[in-house]
C-alpha cells in the first residue's frame, strides 16, 4: 500500500472533535512517537486527524498519556494563516484504525474512579 503509517506513541493533547460539515465529524489531536532510544532529545508532538467514528472513538474513549498505535496515511497540508496572512504547511496522520495499547495516567485514574463508584453502588442496593 502507497502512503502508509504504522506508528506507536502516546497521546500528547485532548482530542478535539469539530464539525465542518453536518456529516462529517474531524477530532484532531497530537501525539508522541516513542523515541528509539533514550539519547534521543527531540520529541516533537505531531498533528493526527480522524474522522467520523474512528475520531469520535477516540474522543470518547482515549486519554492524554494512553499509548495507542495508529494505522494511516499521512498528509501534507497549506492553508494560509488568518491571523498573519502568512502560509503555513503542515505533515499530519490520517487515522484508519486506532488501538489504545496501555492506560495511561488519566485513564487509569477514571477506571479506578468508575470502579469505585461501581462497588459503592453495588453495596447501597
Amino acid at each position: 500500500m502507497f502512503n502508509s503509517i504504522d506508528i506507536t506513541g502516546r497521546i500528547a493533547t485532548n482530542a478535539q472533535t469539530t464539525h465542518p460539515k453536518d456529516e462529517l465529524s474531524k477530532t484532531a489531536f497530537r501525539l508522541y512517537a516513542l523515541k528509539e532510544s533514550s539519547d534521543q532529545k527531540d520529541e516533537a508532538a505531531i498533528p493526527v486527524i480522524a474522522f467520523n467514528g474512528v475520531g469520535l472513538q477516540i474522543q470518547n474513549r482515549y486519554a492524554v498519556g494512553d499509548l495507542v498505535r495508529i494505522q494511516g496515511r499521512i498528509r501534507y497540508s497549506t492553508w494560509t494563516d488568518k491571523a498573519s496572512g502568512q502560509p503555513r504547511s503542515e505533515y499530519q496522520i490520517i487515522v484508519n484504525k486506532a488501538r489504545r495499547l496501555e492506560l495511561g495516567k488519566a485513564s487509569q485514574k477514571a477506571r479506578a474512579e468508575r470502579q469505585e463508584l461501581e462497588e459503592v453502588a453495588s453495596t447501597t442496593k
